[in-house]
């Protein structure tokens, strides 16, 4: 197999307030030495294929029915296009609003914005060797849609109290799609205004949202929670749950293992009798599923990516990062082990048991397009490359499929003091 990175030009297109210009773009060199440092180091040249993502290309052509070759094709260019949408997140959260990675169809990428579009995004995107649509007016912003989905959620489950329930929310359309579990039909049209009014209250443009109420029902085998690359165990033997990342607080300088919040607090490291580490704490009260444990061991960043007759595939973390709508991204758990999958929605929240107060409470999480864990993945790292980019919430029966829903590392990074260990 011949694993040379491609170098083509591309037509950008910008789509600016109804105004589409086209321009060419060659995939230039590094910016010049005026450009700010952290421009330049996100739109440098465009870097090699590394193993690690070769071997995840490779997991998802073979997982998904489609030819190694046209995996590569489509997702070569995926790390470098996701740098430039850190950086622009990062650096305009009250405009940047969204992205997509382009299709295996033949759709292209795109960048959207609140408004117009910051000259920085066509500067850095005519430096990528794909076609790229930068996208101005969309409606809300990356800073407004990630507290909707919970705000939205919790007015739901304040005022009608289903068993379950998810919400999404499409920042290209506004519309809001919201399922929920429950024995008694709820009036669409009152659902919708009741959280019309939740979000208005926070945001202005919530006025614009449509919304689209399903009662769904749900095989009966469906675990509310996962019970989720290490074996965590229950202190009596069985699995509990998968480990995460390891991780530092920045705060105090311990560091230890990152695994999901609603799994136990007294889990036991591969079964052992002797107590590797102790819980700290979780990030429930920032509408984040994750907890994590002090260890006094040593603590690497290594994960498990896969197995190979039964051995673990041991992968170091060198870095975290978003993702984008179509983009691949694989897991390990230890129950499926390795698998990959396509990101299919960035803005997502559903419903967690908080033990604590014994009252259900919205999570944001993003969605995948397909179903590839089952009990006992719970916590566990999802990746791609060595990148670090979420662990396991859980699952929800969406659009007449098992979707699977991942945790953001950069959202549980962003309401802890807990940073991911890198290389």
């Amino acid at each position: 197999m011949n694993w040379t990175r491609r170098m083509t030009t591309s037509a950008v297109v910008a789509l600016c307030l109804g105004t589409t210009l086209t321009m060419s773009a060659q995939a230039q060199g590094p910016l010049t030495a005026d450009a700010p440092k952290d421009l330049t180091t996100a739109a440098a040249a465009v870097t090699p294929l590394t193993e690690a993502q070769r071997q995840d290309i490779t997991t998802y052509a073979t997982g998904n029915n489609v030819s190694v070759a046209a995996a590569i094709a489509n997702f070569e260019y995926q790390d470098d296009f996701q740098r430039v949408v850190d950086l622009l997140e990062d650096k305009f959260p009250d405009q940047f609003s969204d992205s997509t990675f382009q299709g295996l169809d033949g759709t292209p990428a795109s960048i959207a914005f609140k408004g117009a579009a910051p000259a920085l995004a066509q500067e850095l995107v005519n430096q990528l060797p794909i076609p790229v649509r930068i996208i101005s007016g969309r409606g809300l912003s990356v800073s407004e849609l990630n507290p909707l989905t919970t705000s939205m959620l919790g007015a739901l489950l304040d005022t009608y109290d289903p068993k379950s329930a998810n919400l999404s929310i499409d920042p290209a359309t506004l519309a809001v799609d919201v399922e929920y579990e429950g024995t008694t039909p709820l009036d669409s049209a009152a659902v919708g205004e009741k959280l019309r009014e939740a979000a208005r209250a926070s945001t202005p443009g919530a006025a614009l949202l449509k919304f689209t109420v399903t009662q769904v029902d749900r095989p009966a085998s469906y675990p509310a929670l996962l019970s989720g690359g290490t074996q965590l165990t229950y202190p009596a033997g069985g699995n509990a749950c998968t480990a995460g990342f390891t991780v530092r607080n920045i705060s105090t300088g311990q560091t230890g293992m990152l695994t999901a919040g609603h799994c136990p607090d007294n889990m036991r490291y591969e079964g052992r009798t002797e107590k590797y580490f102790t819980f700290a704490g979780n990030t429930f009260a920032n509408e984040t599923d994750a907890q994590w444990h002090v260890s006094n061991d040593s603590v690497w960043n290594q994960f498990i990516s896969n197995e190979s007759n039964g051995s673990p595939i041991l992968r170091k973390a060198t870095s975290v990062s978003g993702v984008s709508v179509g983009s691949a991204i694989c897991k390990f758990g230890q129950r499926t082990k390795g698998g990959c999958t396509t990101v299919r929605a960035l803005y997502h929240a559903t419903t967690a048991y908080n033990d604590t107060t014994n009252t259900d409470m919205p999570i944001q999480t993003f969605m995948t397009e397909n179903h590839i864990i089952i009990e006992g993945d719970s916590g566990g790292p999802w990746f791609f490359g060595n990148a670090a980019q979420g662990i396991l919430f859980g699952y929800w029966w969406s659009s007449g499929s098992y979707r699977d829903l991942p945790t953001r590392i950069t959202q549980i990074q962003g309401v802890s003091n807990l940073r991911v260990l890198l290389q």
